[in-house]
């Protein structure tokens, strides 16, 4: 740089020498001026220092330089001279290294590549990969054939796999997840996660699976990982497993107390059962563990059987047993929501406690709901026995599936064989001496609900009831039925608002003109009330075979039969009771009774014992003979204190809206006499008429009792025209 003072200097010289200062160009200055001026001076000699040690520290070829200040300083050659000989001894030290490790460089991938060692590695799409050691050794083919015998390396692989979605052994398949107890708040993924639904797909639990035929999951079987998972909810205190869509073989799972089963739909996730025998007895795919199971649900499920391999397996069989202690036994409080039951022979054995000694293993408070129970010829879809209480079937249905046709669609009965179920440990009447008809009287199912769209169709028979009481049919659909209802042994059965279309059609059973909507015996009542849609085929609607008369409380004004009813009600008796030697009858729930009069003719029939609210009438038809009722019980004549029902005539009586001292039961109306003779057999009161063809005259003469007593003996009759 040329300074003031120099130009000063040349201009002076003249012009004809101007071109002699190029001796003295900045090039050729080499004394900095050295001022030592203080760090941030103006002046323009330190700005000069400091430009041509700039200068030399980018452009010269020395390691070091000094600086205006005279502190030497490091230069651009003297950095590079030092970084290589770094450089130089760094390679050297990650050379022994990589000796020291059997490192080998990675090689472009290509086919024919002899792979032995675990460090051998290949680069394929700007990615390094290594042999997986229990894919070795191999010789590279195809990538697509090879690359999963390969693992990504380094960090940058890793994110790769984790960035990965399309590979469920990627992504958060890679992360692990230690399941624990959620009782803080959820600080943590881990908690977050711990608060989710126990999945039968955790590895906890796929781990314990041994058989496994294919790589299919549904060929699988998956008992042990649902056992597992369903202890492990238990042992937490309750919740749920979770079954995903899919198939899922299983022999034999268990409900437990507290757990519930929540699948993805009956539509997406299935049951399979495996071939399986215990050789034990009744079983199922679905059972029950011992004493209370309580909040057991199950929801969204498909039951598949395999009725080849398992003839005799259900769907579910429920066996209420008892808990350790004895002390409880059974399901209670749970709902079955969103079932399917197919390929079955046996659909849901429902097995409560079987005396009436104890109500301690009931089947109780349970709800079948949207449960669709279709099994194939010959089967039996529900049965529930023994102790049951409030429980209802809506929505559902109990049939023979598709073209098959079921044996029956609902038992409701008494155990069975409860000699398999009895203890002598439980000390509550249930002994092996405390069997059906020794010790104590077998329980039967009560407060049962068929109702809400329930359907009942494609089956030999509908409803089997055997003892069980308070059960009300209310809204289904009954339909391609043999015979749709049998109540027999005490049972009490209501009807109402249900459609039954060709619900007695013996063609169902192999036996046309042989079926019939209803069969009510041994002491049974139905009551068939307001609603009822009878409708296609009805060969019968009571059936032929009944001894007696037991359906009561029937009130048809309300019920549409769709066709002609004419013969379709047949008995082939009624139900006789006999006056006792107090001069009692017993109705029960009949309301149309044939009467027997006692051996003893003078015992008059005086009280009558019948289930008939105020404002209800009973019939009564003398059978054997004259029947005379009396006041002295319960019956209040109209001031009269006896009037005698001719032979084969029928007493109306209605119950009384208040009871008084006159009696419960006021005379309507009973039929007048008529013979050819003065009857010679037979108790007759006084005032009775009976009117008599006179063959000569013509006409009819009559005949008064003026003494009560027996014809024939003690009875005294007049006639008309003498008195």
């Amino acid at each position: 740089m040329v300074s003031r003072r120099q130009l000063l200097k040349l201009s002076a010289l003249g012009t004809a020498t101007f071109a002699a200062p190029l001796a003295y160009s900045a090039s050729n200055i080499t004394m900095t001026h050295k001022n030592g001026s203080p760090l941030g001076s103006p002046s323009l000699k330190d700005a000069d220092d400091n430009a041509r040690s700039l200068d030399l520290l980018v452009c010269g070829d020395s390691p070091t330089y000094m600086d205006r200040r005279g502190v030497q300083r490091r230069s651009w050659a003297g950095m590079e001279g030092e970084f290589s000989a770094e450089q130089v001894a760094r390679k050297k030290q990650f050379d022994v290294f990589l000796n020291s490790s059997g490192f080998e460089a990675p090689i472009p991938y290509v086919a024919g590549i002899e792979l032995i060692r675990i460090t051998q590695t290949v680069t394929y799409d700007k990615n390094d990969y290594r042999a997986k050691s229990e894919a070795l050794p191999f010789t590279t083919s195809d990538w697509e054939a090879d690359v999963s015998k390969f693992v990504l390396m380094g960090d940058d692989s890793l994110r790769q796999q984790l960035a990965d979605h399309t590979n469920p052994n990627n992504g958060v398949g890679m992360l692990a997840f230690p399941r624990t107890s959620v009782a803080a708040a959820a600080s943590s993924a881990s908690r977050i996660l711990s608060a989710l639904r126990v999945n039968i797909w955790e590895d906890q639990f796929v781990a314990l699976i041994t058989d496994k035929p294919t790589k299919d999951p549904g060929t699988w079987d998956w008992t042990p990982a649902f056992e597992a998972a369903s202890v492990y909810v238990k042992n937490c205190g309750g919740g749920i497993v979770e079954l995903t869509e899919g198939v899922f073989s299983l022999t034999r799972i268990y409900r437990r107390n507290g757990v519930s089963i929540e699948c993805r739909g009956s539509a997406a996730t299935y049951l399979q059962a495996l071939p399986f025998n215990p050789g034990n007895g009744p079983y199922g795919l679905i059972e029950q563990e011992d004493g209370p199971v309580i909040g057991s649900h199950i929801r969204g499920v498909h039951l598949l059987g395999l009725p080849a391999s398992n003839p005799d397996q259900w769907g579910m069989y429920l066996h209420a047993k008892w808990d350790e202690a004895y002390q409880h036994g059974g399901l209670w409080m749970s709902v079955h929501d969103d079932v399917r039951i197919t390929y079955f022979n046996k659909g849901i054995w429902s097995r409560g406690g079987y005396t009436v000694a104890h109500y301690k293993r009931p089947q109780q408070f349970l709800d079948f709901r949207s449960v669709y129970v279709q099994v194939l010829t010959g089967g039996e879809a529900l049965r529930m026995t023994g102790q049951h209480g409030q429980v209802n079937f809506t929505l559902g249905s109990a049939e023979g599936r598709d073209g098959n046709i079921a044996l029956r669609a609902a038992t409701l009965s008494f155990d069975p064989d409860p000699s398999s179920t009895a203890d002598n440990a439980s000390c509550s009447g249930e002994s092996t001496n405390d069997i059906s008809g020794t010790g104590n009287a077998v329980q039967a199912p009560i407060n049962m609900t068929f109702g809400a769209k329930f359907s009942i169709q494609k089956s030999q028979e509908g409803i089997y009831s055997q003892g069980a009481k308070n059960i009300i049919i209310s809204g289904i659909w009954g339909e391609n039925i043999g015979k749709f209802l049998t109540i027999v042994n005490n049972s009490h059965v209501e009807l109402e608002k249900s459609h039954l279309a060709k619900a007695a059609d013996g063609g169902v059973l192999g036996s046309p003109g042989e079926g019939y909507l209803f069969s009510c015996q041994s002491n049974s009542t139905l009551v068939l009330r307001n609603d009822n849609d009878i409708t296609g085929l009805t060969d019968s609607v009571t059936d032929p075979a009944m001894s007696v008369n037991n359906i009561a409380g029937i009130d048809m004004q309300l019920t549409y039969f769709n066709g002609d009813t004419t013969g379709k009600f047949k008995v082939s008796g009624y139900k006789s009771v006999g006056v006792d030697d107090d001069g009692r009858v017993v109705l029960g729930g009949h309301k149309f009774v044939i009467v027997s009069e006692n051996d003893d003719q003078t015992i008059l029939l005086r009280t009558v014992n019948a289930n008939a609210a105020p404002g209800e009438q009973v019939m009564l038809r003398a059978n054997s003979g004259p029947i005379t009722l009396s006041v002295g019980g319960n019956i209040f004549l109209g001031g009269m204190s006896a009037v005698t029902v001719p032979q084969f005539g029928i007493v109306v009586l209605v119950r009384k809206f208040e009871v008084d001292s006159s009696g419960e039961w006021d005379l309507v109306s009973v039929p007048e006499h008529y013979g050819v003779d003065v009857p010679t057999n037979g108790y007759y009161a006084s005032g009775t008429r009976i009117w008599r063809s006179d063959s000569a005259s013509e006409d009819f003469i009559g005949v008064i009792c003026t003494a009560s007593g027996l014809a024939g003996s003690t009875a005294v009759f007049k006639i008309f025209s003498i008195v």
